[in-house]
C-alpha cells in the first residue's frame, strides 16, 4: 500500500467505523472489515480521479486507419491440431472484433496437425503453414512479419483467451499508454489453479522472474525494436523465449502493466510433458542464468533506472475517441439496437442479482446490446455471479479486478465513446450516481433509470440523483408509493414486480439423493433458509431458530448460501447445543432441488425488497415465515400461505414453526396455496417482457424531454 492510500486508510478511522469494526471481529468476519476498507479507500481514490487530483500525463491518441486490423493475434503451431481450434475460437469470440488471426504451423511432424491448422482458414483468420522443424520464437516473428497491425498478441495453440482480454488490453495501451500488457492466468487440464502477476513490473523484477504472460499484447514498434523473438534451443538448450524478448523490452524503457486482479489467459497444463517443461529442460535458475548472459550489455544501471521511472508514470489519453473506440463503435455499428449499460456495485450470488440476470435475459431476448459494469470489490469470501452475466453477454466489466479506481472514469468514458448507449441503468452503484452529472452534460438524450429495491439502502443517493433521472423502476409497491410520495411523476414511475418461471420449480417429491445424504425421513417437516449470508438477511437469526425448535423432533433445519457471513455461520453452527437439527451446506451448484426439498422456508431479514428467494419458495410450494418488511406483506398472506413476523424476531419466528408442525393439515394448505399464489401472480409466463418495456418507455421520454430544451 503506498503513502497515499496509507493517507486514505488512515483518514477512515473514526468511532463509527471502528465500532462496526469491532462488531465484524466479533462475529469472526475479519475479511470483511479488510473489504469494506478496500472499497472506502478505492471510493476515494476513484473521487480523486473524478477531480484530477491523481497526477497524470496527457497524450494525443494514435490514428490508426480503418479498415486495417489493429490486432494480429499469432499463434503458432507444432502438433497441437487437437488444441488450435478451440485457441483461434476464444479469439473470434473477443468483444473486440477489429482485429486478424495469423496460425502458422511450425512444421507438425503427428500427420494431423496441418490439415486441422488448414480447415481453420476464414475471413478473419489467415493460415500459415511451414516446411521443416521451426521453434516457437521464429514462428511468432514469421506471423508477425505477415501483418500490418500496430498491436500483437501471441497466444499459444493449446491455450485461450477470456473474451474481454484484447478489449482490456488494448484500452491500457490505447488509454493509460502502456506498451505491453498482460494478464493473470487459470490452469486448467492436468492442474486448476490461479497464478496471479504483479501489477506494474520494471526491468528489475523482469531480472528475477518473468511477470508476464506469454499472451501479452505489444506494440509492433517495439518488436522491431529489439529485433524480435530469439529462441534459444530444445531439451537442455531451453530457455523462456518469451521472457528473454520481455526483458529486452523493459531494457529499452517499455511501460508494462497487467490485469492482475483476474484471470484473463486460460492455460492449459498437459498431462504429458509440453516443449517447455519436458525431460532434460532445464530449471527456471538456469533459464533465468541463461536470459541475463545473453542480455548483459543491456541490463545497465541506467536501464534499470529508466525502467523504474517508467513503472512510476500515469499517462491518460487526450481524448476517449481512440482507434480502440473508433473500431468499437465501427464493428457494433446497429442504429436499429438499442443499447445499455447496466452499473451494479458487485458480482454476488444473491437475490438481486438474480433479479438482475433476469432483467439482463430479456433485455437480450428483445434484442438489445447489454454492458454491465460493476464498482465495488468482492471479499474472497464472497460467492461471485458474474458467470451467470457473462453466459447473457460477454460484455461484462468488473472494474476493480483490473484497473484502478483513480482509472475507472476513463474506461467509463471510453464506454460511451464507443457504446453510444441509449440508456443507463442504475442499481445500486454509487461511482455511477457520482459521475452521472458529468454523463447527462455530454449525452442530454441519455435515459437514466434508478432501479430500487427498497426504501433504505441508496435512497439518500437517489434523492440527490433525482433532477438527472429519466424515471425510476420500483421492484415492489413499497418502493413506488415512496417514489410518488418523494414528488416522482407517476408517468416516470415505472412498477415492475419481479417473478419467475414457475414452470421451473417442482413441489414434489422431495429430491432422494438429498433426503439420503442428510438421512432425511418423509414425516420429517424440512425448514429451509437459502440465500446471500449477510448482514441485512439475518441467517444468524435462522441458526438461532433452529435452537428454539430443537425440541420439537419433527422439524428439520437446512441452510444453504455463502457471503460475508459464511464463515460467522458455520463457526456459529458448530456450537448448536445437542439436539439442534440443523446442517449448513454452504454455497451449492443448484438451488431448485433444495426449494424442493423444504416445506417451510424462513426469511428473517431486517432490510429486504421484493426477494426472489421468496419467489422460489412459493413456486416450490413452500409455507412461508418472513419479516413483515419491504415487499414481503405484498408476497406473504398471513395465515393463508405463512405468516410474517418482525423482523430478527427468532422466539416468534419458532412459535410459528412449531404450531405448523403441530398441525399437519393447516401445513399442507399453506403449501398448495403458495404454489397456487405463484401461478396466479408471479409467473413470467403471463408477462410481456415487463422491465424491457418499462426501460424503452423511459428512454422515449427522456429523448423528448431533451428534445424539448433550449
Amino acid at each position: 500500500m503506498n503513502a497515499r492510500r496509507i493517507a486514505i486508510a488512515l483518514g477512515l478511522v473514526n468511532q463509527r467505523n471502528l465500532t462496526k469494526a469491532l462488531a465484524a471481529i466479533k462475529n469472526g468476519r475479519r475479511s470483511s472489515i479488510l473489504s469494506s476498507f478496500r472499497n472506502l479507500i478505492a471510493y476515494q481514490e476513484a473521487s480523486e480521479g473524478l477531480e484530477s487530483a491523481v497526477q497524470w500525463d496527457s497524450y494525443a491518441p494514435f490514428c490508426h486507419p480503418h479498415p486495417t486490423p489493429l490486432v494480429t493475434v499469432v499463434i503458432p503451431c507444432f502438433n497441437y491440431g487437437n488444441h488450435v481450434g478451440e485457441a483461434v475460437a476464444s479469439v473470434l469470440a473477443q468483444t473486440f472484433r477489429g482485429l486478424e488471426i495469423v496460425v502458422v504451423d511450425g512444421g507438425s511432424t503427428d500427420g494431423s496437425t496441418p490439415d486441422r491448422v488448414k480447415a481453420l482458414e476464414g475471413p478473419r483468420v489467415r493460415v500459415v503453414l511451414r516446411e521443416g522443424r521451426h521453434l516457437a520464437g521464429d514462428n511468432r516473428n514469421f506471423g508477425i512479419l505477415q501483418s500490418q497491425s500496430p498491436y500483437i498478441v501471441c497466444l499459444d495453440a493449446d491455450d485461450m483467451l477470456h473474451p474481454t482480454y484484447v478489449e482490456k488490453a488494448l484500452f491500457m495501451a490505447e488509454h493509460l499508454g502502456f506498451d505491453v500488457v498482460s494478464t493473470a492466468l487459470r490452469m486448467f487440464g492436468a492442474r486448476a489453479d490461479k497464478v496471479g502477476i504483479l501489477p506494474r513490473p520494471s526491468l528489475s523484477d523482469m531480472m528475477h522472474g518473468n511477470h508476464m504472460s506469454t499472451c501479452a499484447l505489444f506494440r509492433r514498434e517495439l518488436w522491431q525494436q529489439v529485433g524480435g523473438f530469439r529462441d534459444f534451443g530444445l531439451g537442455a538448450d531451453h530457455a523462456a523465449e518469451d521472457w528473454d524478448f520481455w526483458m529486452r523490452l523493459s531494457a529499452k524503457g517499455a511501460r508494462f502493466g497487467n490485469i492482475w486482479g483476474e484471470c484473463l489467459l486460460n492455460y492449459r497444463v498437459h498431462h504429458t510433458h509440453s516443449l517447455s517443461s519436458g525431460p532434460g529442460v532445464p530449471e527456471l535458475a538456469v533459464q533465468r542464468r541463461r536470459i541475463l548472459e545473453r542480455n548483459a550489455d543491456l541490463l545497465s544501471k541506467k536501464a534499470i533506472e529508466r525502467s523504474e521511472a517508467a513503472r512510476g508514470q500515469n499517462f491518460q489519453v487526450s481524448t476517449p475517441e481512440t482507434s480502440l473506440a473508433v473500431a468499437m463503435t465501427i464493428d457494433h455499428d446497429d442504429e436499429s439496437q438499442p443499447s445499455i449499460l447496466i452499473a451494479m456495485p458487485y458480482f454476488l450470488i444473491g437475490g438481486a442479482e438474480r433479479l438482475l440476470s433476469h432483467v439482463t435475459r430479456e433485455l437480450k431476448s428483445k434484442g438489445w446490446r447489454i454492458v454491465l459494469v460493476s464498482t465495488m470489490f468482492q471479499g474472497d469470501d464472497d460467492t461471485d455471479s458474474i458467470e451467470w452475466f457473462e453466459t447473457l453477454t460477454t460484455e461484462v466489466y468488473a472494474l476493480p479486478r483490473f484497473l484502478s479506481p483513480s482509472q475507472w472514469i476513463n474506461f467509463v468514458e471510453y464506454l460511451f465513446a464507443s457504446r453510444r448507449f441509449d440508456a443507463l441503468l442504475i442499481a445500486g452503484s454509487a461511482f455511477f450516481y457520482d459521475i452521472l452529472l458529468d454523463l447527462k452534460k455530454k449525452y442530454p438524450g441519455l435515459a437514466v433509470v434508478d432501479f430500487l429495491f427498497n426504501t433504505s439502502g441508496h435512497v439518500i443517493s437517489h434523492r440527490k440523483a433525482f433532477p438527472l433521472l429519466s424515471g425510476v423502476l420500483c421492484e415492489n409497491l413499497e418502493v413506488r408509493d415512496w417514489c410518488l410520495q418523494m414528488g416522482w411523476d407517476a408517468n416516470r414511475v415505472a412498477l415492475v414486480e419481479s417473478g419467475i418461471d414457475v414452470s421451473a420449480y417442482a413441489t414434489g417429491p422431495r429430491p432422494a439423493d438429498l433426503c439420503q445424504q442428510m438421512n432425511i425421513c418423509p414425516e420429517e417437516i424440512v425448514v429451509g433458509f437459502s440465500g446471500r449470508l449477510s448482514e441485512e438477511k439475518a441467517p444468524e437469526t435462522f441458526v438461532e431458530i433452529a435452537r428454539l425448535c430443537r425440541n420439537e423432533p419433527r422439524l428439520r433445519f437446512v441452510m444453504t448460501g455463502g457471503g460475508p457471513l459464511s464463515k460467522f455461520i458455520t463457526q456459529i453452527v458448530a456450537t448448536n447445543p445437542p439436539g439442534t437439527r440443523l446442517e449448513y451446506r454452504g454455497v451449492v451448484d443448484e438451488v431448485k432441488p433444495y426449494f424442493t426439498l423444504y416445506d417451510i422456508f424462513v426469511l428473517p431479514s431486517y432490510i429486504d425488497g421484493r426477494p426472489i428467494a421468496i419467489l422460489e419458495a412459493l413456486a416450490s410450494g413452500c409455507a412461508i415465515v418472513a419479516s413483515s418488511i419491504g415487499g414481503l406483506p405484498a408476497l406473504v398472506e398471513e395465515g393463508v400461505n405463512g405468516y410474517l413476523v418482525r423482523p430478527g424476531d427468532a422466539r416468534s419466528s419458532a412459535a410459528r414453526l412449531l404450531a405448523l408442525a403441530a398441525d399437519p393439515a393447516l401445513l399442507q394448505q399453506f403449501k398448495c396455496k403458495s404454489r397456487s399464489i405463484a401461478e396466479e401472480k408471479y409467473d413470467l409466463r403471463n408477462t410481456d417482457a415487463p422491465y424491457a418495456r418499462a426501460i424503452t418507455e423511459l428512454m422515449a421520454r427522456a429523448r423528448a424531454m431533451a428534445s424539448e430544451k433550449p
